[in-house]
């Protein structure tokens, strides 16, 4: 049994397929820049850091470039305290350094920051 498609056909399925996209995928953003207003991101508007802990977590979300997951370099902070966090965003910080003039440079900072925070956990 063969199956008959028309122009038409692929046209209907095309436009059902963009609204389905415009309503389910494309609502939220998923660059990081430092202008998302998302869920996590730091919003001077609502909060300023003003505690050790979360100035240590701004300081590091902006020299990762990922102020929208500020949440995340808090919880981090809050979990290390201020002195782990410190030895730990230095420690990345010089990996990031040595690393830049070899072959294999690090691509993505925060993700190698997170990744290494995982490994040092499970020590």
């Amino acid at each position: 049994m063969e199956l008959e498609l028309s122009m038409s056909d692929f046209q209907k399925a095309s436009e059902v397929l963009k609204k389905s996209n415009d309503n389910n995928v494309n609502k939220y953003k998923y660059n990081n820049d430092s202008n998302v207003n998302g869920k996590y991101a730091l919003d001077l508007k609502k909060f300023t850091p003003n505690t050790e802990v979360s100035v240590l977590a701004k300081e590091i979300a902006e020299d990762m470039n990922d102020l929208a997951n500020f949440a995340c370099y808090l919880d981090v902070v809050n979990k290390l305290g201020v002195q782990g966090a410190r030895e730990h965003w230095r420690l990345i910080k010089n990996d990031i350094l040595e690393k830049s003039k070899t072959k294999t440079p690090v691509r993505s900072p925060k993700k190698y920051f997170m990744y290494m925070l995982r490994m040092k956990g499970r020590k």
